[in-house]
């Protein structure tokens, strides 16, 4: 009985096993939402909106989800879900336009200096008329 113990557990550990490979560097959830709070707010309006608007539109609020609702992709990779509100400066509000929410999805991944770095995945954004 010991043998085969033995035998399997060291079948597993020449076959890969479960295990993520040694230079993988993990990527915890409550470590992607932190990275994303830090990083959502500065970044949104030139990621979301790809064109002039991204001049003049700045970060109101942001929501993440809970760490625990994130979802875990891979052992270096971790996906949340994500809600921005952007609103125009003082000019353009007064031109009538209006705020932008947008919803989706940004995958945390960590890069080979150790940094993290997050990448939009699916969303949509929608003009809010209050």
């Amino acid at each position: 009985m010991r043998t085969r113990v033995i035998a399997v557990a060291l079948g597993a550990a020449l076959l890969g096993g479960w295990a993520p490979p040694a230079d993988a560097a993990f990527v915890g959830k409550r470590a992607a939402r932190a990275y994303l709070l830090h990083a959502v707010p500065r970044g949104a309006p030139r990621v979301l909106l790809p064109d002039e608007r991204a001049g003049f539109f700045r970060t109101a609020r942001v929501w993440i989800e809970p760490a625990r609702r994130c979802h875990r992709r891979a052992a270096v990779v971790v996906s949340c879900r994500m809600r921005v509100r952007l609103v125009p400066d003082a000019a353009h509000r007064a031109g009538n336009w209006w705020p932008i929410s947008c919803s989706g999805a940004v995958l945390v991944r960590r890069m080979d200096d150790g940094r993290l770095k997050g990448s939009q995945l699916d969303y949509a954004c929608r003009t809010v008329r209050p």
